[in-house]
């Protein structure tokens, strides 16, 4: 005999109610089936924003699962910064395997440009801007200098608008027009 399992539930057979063997039928008998109960217990998996398995557990039928190991994380790039929020689905009730993955909140990446005026009296200024906002670089004045530009890993960099996806130092390049 056999019983079908229910979400809660595996029942394997164990044996009648009545030994069969030495239980005398001299009339309609009955015999019942006696079942060994196992609680189901399901899995559950963590996954990470790129699917990547963090962790698998399991839990018993209608029970919470909880994640246990080191906070995902999701590395930043070009554009944003992550952080983690949670799940995108409930960890309890559990009466099936699950799969649930890691989600994340956004902020826009942030980078610092440093303006270094170079004329010996301006200090320089740092100015933070977000991923491909466009800078509008400044054009300074230095008595008896021409400026020429902003430079970059030895390009001059003469107008804008920029974006930039670094944080980076502008150094502003003069032209002395005059010796006083």
């Amino acid at each position: 005999p056999t019983r079908d399992k229910d979400l809660a539930k595996t029942y394997v057979f164990k044996q009648w109610d009545k030994d069969p063997a030495t239980t005398p039928i001299s009339y309609d008998t009955l015999f019942v089936a006696q079942y060994a109960e196992t609680e189901n217990a399901y899995s559950v998996r963590f996954h990470n924003w790129d699917y990547s398995l963090l962790y698998e557990t399991k839990v018993p039928y209608e029970g919470t699962a909880m994640f246990v190991g080191t906070e995902p994380s999701r590395p930043a790039d070009l554009k944003y910064q992550y952080s983690f929020l949670g799940w995108d689905q409930p960890l309890d009730h559990i009466h099936s395997d699950k799969d649930v993955v890691a989600e994340y909140s956004t902020s826009a990446q942030q980078y610092h440009v440093i303006f270094s005026y170079q004329d010996g009296t301006t200090p320089d200024e740092q100015v933070t801007y977000t991923y491909h906002q466009e800078v509008t670089l400044p054009q300074p004045a230095y008595a008896n200098h021409l400026f020429q530009g902003w430079e970059y890993n030895g390009v001059l960099v003469k107008d804008g608008p920029w974006s930039f996806t670094e944080s980076v130092t502008l150094f502003a390049h003069w032209v002395q027009t005059s010796y006083q």
